[in-house]
């Protein structure tokens, strides 16, 4: 093999005919492998249960399971306003409108798509390194991509946690988007209009795709088979791939425009924006990010790391730990510039490396998520796409390996073997951990730390309440309001669901006293007002009940909000009034809250006090708790 054949051990854009995909059978045989490996590890996992946020989509949510209010699951999601998602909504809500409301088909679609994604990194692989390999070289690195990528633990959060399933179909258009962009002709319109529209579905499942803008540039470049130095290289790729690159910029604008058109001037980032207040002053905004990157990296690299899903980033970060991620972060920049600069064979591994820390970037808190005061998060699930260059880049050292260290072939295959053993069986053992709620939030606060505990203990008592375990759903709220929360919000959640347990339990006093702390920490929430209320009607104290109420919707109106859940509100007060013998204002309230509850049965109540007001206004009948758990 010469020395042009080491120039690159990938083949670049349009160098293969797109019937090579068709038409050749080792490739498929690799894939099919590969996706098959993926299937038989997972498979167990099909018995699982929801999990977190699936509940708030595929349980709770009547609008996902009624195909009338379409809108309304794709456009206002229960799980934030920022989720602006419909491609991946979409094919949740379309099971449950084809009747498949138990866990195991959305298991095993997520299996499927994870599984049709193993197969396009392998035929990726293939395609990249696989012409210019020498022989069986290129398969068996193919093989290694796919098994590495199917098989890697940081993946077991999007496969195995049905709510993952954005980050999985967002990567398979992007696969599409890269495997289109390398098999067809470099300057063709077909390929700029086809990665260009696989890109817009991939930022319709999640955001988080725009980092394919960063990533393929880097993909152009360690595909680039011309002469000359690094730069001559760069201007190469500009040139030939810029009709490409301004399709992805009119996709994103596109996008942009839609987003704008159904969620408003600041595109439903609100919440998060206003984040960046309380983060600090720009070095630790920067430190922040240096952090994120640094764990993704040390996740991805090591495979017996912590896998538990959204894992706290503790703030402020401080000094000693932000030089070491930068150190880190640094380092893998380095070599990976040092490798592209200084030996031709190095820039496909190179320039891989780079485009895996560019898809990061977009996913390292560079836009702050909207979680708690004192914290951000770092997941698992963000790697789905990413992680492909990675897997990319380990498939180009074997070609490199068997022409100028043949004697360290031996060793390097040894040790992907050991390490794709070992990563089959860390998924194995953690599959079981995601059976139900119980299990899983109990291995979550065990392998936590306590700035976790604080919601952590607030979901697993939510999951002992709907079992019917009241005992350990108030030991589990009592555990959550001890961590004193720093967030104002998250110390309102807490206390507010101790008193639904207290009230539940009879305990109408305490039920009082954790309901007015948890006031005392957000004065706006709106599902505590209205549970208190319910605790001082059905002691008798309409009047209080009302009061409370009057104060909740004036402070609404006050402050210009429109509440979603506002017709709670609503409802508890025409019941106060019925109570109270005021019928007229009962009768509009019931009205207004009739129209306005999302909740079916808290509709069908306001409509049963309705009717109960046509006579004799009776004792109205006591309501349950409703509201966030």
């Amino acid at each position: 093999m010469g020395a042009d054949d080491l120039m690159s051990p990938i083949a670049g854009p349009g160098s293969l005919p797109f019937r090579f995909l068709r038409g050749a059978l080792l490739p498929h045989l690799l894939a099919a492998l590969c996706a098959m490996a993926a299937l038989i590890v997972y498979w167990p996992g099909r018995e699982n249960g929801f999990i977190w946020d699936d509940l708030s989509y595929l349980v709770h949510s009547s609008a996902f399971r009624d195909p009338a209010q379409w809108k309304e699951a794709l456009f206002n999601p229960p799980t934030g306003d920022a989720v602006f998602r419909p491609l991946t909504l979409l094919s949740l809500a379309a099971q449950l409108w084809a009747g498949q409301t138990d866990p195991a088909p959305f298991h095993v679609a997520n299996f499927l798509i994870h599984a049709v994604n193993v197969m396009l990194v392998t035929l990726l692989a293939h395609l990249m390194v696989g012409r210019k390999s020498p022989a069986g070289v290129g398969a068996a690195s193919a093989l290694l991509c796919g098994l590495v990528y199917g098989l890697h633990p940081a993946l077991t959060e999007p496969v195995l946690w049905i709510a993952g399933r954005f980050d999985l179909l967002m990567t398979l258009f992007l696969l599409l988007a890269l495997l289109l962009d390398h098999a067809l002709p470099a300057a063709s319109w077909s390929r700029v209009l086809g990665v260009g529209l696989l890109f817009c579905g991939a930022l319709l499942c999640k955001e988080t795709a725009v980092g394919f803008l960063l990533a393929l540039p880097l993909v152009h470049l360690a595909a680039d088979q011309g002469p000359g130095p690094l730069l001559a290289a760069v201007k190469r790729v500009l040139a030939s791939c810029r009709r490409v690159y301004s399709g992805l910029l009119l996709a994103l604008g596109a996008y942009l425009l839609l987003r704008l058109a159904v969620l408003g001037p600041y595109l439903g980032m609100d919440r998060v924006m206003a984040r960046y207040d309380s983060i600090g002053p720009p070095g630790q905004r920067v430190s922040i990010v240096v952090t994120s990157l640094a764990q993704y990296l040390m996740e991805t690299v090591w495979i017996g790391g912590d896998l538990v899903p959204n894992r706290p980033l503790p703030l402020p970060v401080d000094g000693w730990s932000a030089a070491l991620a930068a150190a880190t972060v640094a380092g893998a920049v380095i070599l990976a510039c040092g490798a592209m600069r200084f030996t031709a064979a190095g820039r496909a591994p190179g320039a891989l490396v780079l485009a895996f820390l560019a898809a990061l970037v977009p996913l390292s808190n560079i836009v702050p998520a909207p979680t708690y005061a004192d914290e951000l998060q770092v997941a698992s699930r963000y790697l789905a796409f990413p992680l492909v260059f990675a897997c990319l880049a380990l498939a180009t050292l074997p070609p490199m390996l068997a022409v100028r260290h043949a004697g360290a072939t031996k060793l390097f295959w040894i040790a992907a073997g050991v390490w794709t053993i070992a990563s089959g069986a860390i998924v194995r053992t953690t599959i079981p951990l995601w059976k139900d709620e119980g299990t899983f939030f109990r291995w979550a606060i065990a392998g936590s730390g306590p700035t976790s505990w604080r919601y952590l203990y607030i979901n697993l008592g939510a999951h002992y309440l709907r079992a019917g375990d009241l005992s350990s759903a108030r030991d589990a709220f009592t555990r959550a309001t001890d961590m004193q929360p720093k967030s104002a919000a998250l110390a309102s959640i807490a206390w507010y669901n101790l008193g639904n347990i207290e009230a539940k339990l009879g305990n109408a006093d305490e039920a009082a006293r954790a309901f007015g702390v948890a006031l005392s920490f957000d004065p706006d929430n709106v599902f505590v007002r209205a549970a208190l209320a319910e605790i001082e009607r059905t002691q008798g104290r309409a009047g209080r009940a009302a009061a409370l109420l009057e104060e909740a919707l004036e402070r609404l109106r006050a402050a210009g909000r429109v509440h979603p859940d506002r017709g709670l509100l609503h409802l508890r007060l025409g019941l106060a009034y019925a109570d109270l013998a005021r019928r007229d204002e009962a009768v509009r309230e019931l009205t207004l809250a009739r129209d306005l509850v999302r909740n079916q049965g808290l509709r069908i109540a306001a409509e049963e006090a309705l009717r109960a007001l046509s006579g004799p206004v009776r004792e109205a009948t006591k309501m349950p708790s409703q509201g966030p758990k």
